[in-house]
C-alpha cells in the first residue's frame, strides 16, 4: 500500500474477518517480525526492510503478495519490492493504465486491456444488495463558460466603463475553459453554489445538503467558493462548509 491510512484500513478489515490470524504490525511495532501470517505494509516501509544490511527476509518469505491501488506507486523505485520477492502477485485496481512506464497489464503479465478478472461498475451497481450507487450528472452551464469574455460579449456600457478605467477592450479575450485559471467570474461561482443548494441531496431534516466534496481548481478558488457560500447563506456561515487544506504544492 502507498499510504499509512490504507494500511490501517487493511489491518482493521483483517481483524474483523480473520480475527485469529496473527498480523503485523501490532500497535507501536517498528521492527519486522517473522512469526505472523498476515503482513500489511506501505511500499516505503517494505523497501527499507529489504534494503537493510541485516535484512533477514528471504525472497521466498511470502506465498502471496496483494498490491492495492496497483495502477500507481509500485513502479520505478518501489518496483524493487516486487522484483525482490518471488511470490504469487495479485494486483487490485479500479483504474488500470497502459502508459509505457506505468503499464498495469504488463506488470502482471496480462494482454493490454485484458485484466485477469474484472468486476464492472454495472455489476457493482446491480448487485443485490448493491456495492455501489449509481450517479447522475447535473451539468451547470453559464454564458461565460459557453461564450467566454471578449469585446463581442461585453455590453457597450461595460466597454465604456473599462475604457474609463484604462483597459484595452480589444485585448480582452478569455475562453470559458479559462475560468478560475486566468480569469475569475464571481457570477459563475454564485450560480454553482445556488444550484448545489437547490438540487443537492438533503439531510434527514430536508434542509441542509448531504455530505459533499467540492473539487476546486486551486485553494484560492476553494476560498472563493467558501466566501460565496457564506455570502449567499450567512445563516449557515462556519457550520456547513469547511476547507480541506491542500497537502501538495499545487499552484495557488
Amino acid at each position: 500500500m502507498d499510504r499509512i491510512a490504507l494500511r490501517e484500513q487493511g489491518l482493521t478489515a483483517f481483524k474483523e474477518h480473520l480475527p485469529n490470524e496473527p498480523r503485523w504490525p501490532k500497535v507501536g511495532e517498528k521492527l519486522i517480525a517473522k512469526d505472523r501470517r498476515i503482513y500489511i505494509s506501505t511500499y516505503p516501509t517494505m523497501l527499507n526492510i529489504i534494503r537493510e544490511e541485516d535484512n533477514t527476509l528471504s525472497p521466498h518469505f511470502f506465498d502471496l503478495i496483494v498490491i492495492d491501488e496497483s495502477h500507481r506507486s509500485i513502479y520505478n523505485t518501489y518496483g524493487e519490492v516486487l522484483d525482490y520477492f518471488k511470490a504469487i502477485t495479485l494486483g487490485l485496481t479500479a483504474t488500470p493504465t497502459d502508459i509505457i512506464d506505468h503499464n498495469t497489464f504488463k506488470l502482471f503479465d496480462c494482454d493490454n486491456g485484458l485484466p485477469t478478472f474484472a468486476y464492472t461498475y454495472e455489476e457493482a451497481v446491480n448487485h443485490i444488495p448493491p456495492y455501489l450507487c449509481n450517479f447522475q450528472v447535473m451539468k451547470i452551464h453559464t454564458k461565460f463558460q459557453e461564450e467566454g469574455i471578449s469585446k463581442r460579449t461585453i455590453s457597450l456600457e461595460d466597454q465604456k466603463r473599462l475604457i474609463l478605467e484604462g483597459k484595452e477592450v480589444e485585448e480582452i479575450n478569455f475562453e470559458g475553459t479559462e475560468l478560475e485559471k486566468t480569469v475569475i467570474n464571481k457570477g459563475t461561482n454564485a450560480l454553482i453554489v445556488k444550484e448545489f443548494m437547490e438540487e443537492s441531496i438533503k439531510d434527514s431534516n430536508g434542509v441542509l445538503p448531504g455530505k459533499t466534496i467540492f473539487f476546486c481548481s486551486s485553494m484560492s478558488h476553494a476560498r472563493r467558493i467558501e466566501q460565496t457560500f457564506d455570502s449567499l447563506y450567512p445563516e449557515y456561515k462556519g457550520n456547513v462548509i469547511k476547507l480541506r487544506p491542500e497537502k501538495h504544492n499545487h499552484p495557488d
